[in-house]
């Protein structure tokens, strides 16, 4: 469990600057996230208007997704910002971007792309590749 939690934070590239522009990359999908789940959750515990549009499109139990999106969002993006338990953060966004993607905007997969599935295949990447050295992961295990 603490392998999965803490992987060996190992280098992206002997290059620092492409150290950089991954942990930068990291650091705004984190952030975007952090945001969208922010403006779901500011009317504790869900958005009224979230909790409509899911109810609109016919969305089975409504309430109970908008706050396991909009909370699943928030701290997703916060882990994946900051670099910590980034598996777990990147699995709650791949979770929640690839319903958005695939279910709910019924997007096909690479050709058609929109927002959320960018979001679900860049959580896909830092699951698989980790967070790089820059991360508070590499901080804790080293």
């Amino acid at each position: 469990m603490n392998k999965f939690l803490f992987p060996r934070a190992k280098s992206i590239h002997r290059s620092q600057l492409i150290e950089l522009i991954y942990t930068l990359l990291r650091v705004h999908v984190g952030y975007g996230m952090l945001q969208s789940g922010w403006k779901k959750v500011q009317d504790f515990p869900i958005s009224q208007g979230f909790v409509d549009h899911l109810s609109d499109k016919g969305w089975p139990m409504p309430e109970a997704l908008a706050i396991m999106a909009g909370w699943g969002e928030l701290l997703g993006g916060a882990l994946l910002a900051l670099g910590l338990f980034n598996r777990v953060g990147g699995l709650l966004i791949m979770i929640i971007m690839g319903v958005a993607a695939f279910v709910h905007n019924g997007a096909m997969p690479i050709v058609e792309v929109d927002k959320a599935q960018l979001y679900f295949w860049i959580a896909t990447l830092f699951t698989a590749m980790g967070p790089g050295k820059l991360s508070l992961d590499r901080l804790i295990r080293g």
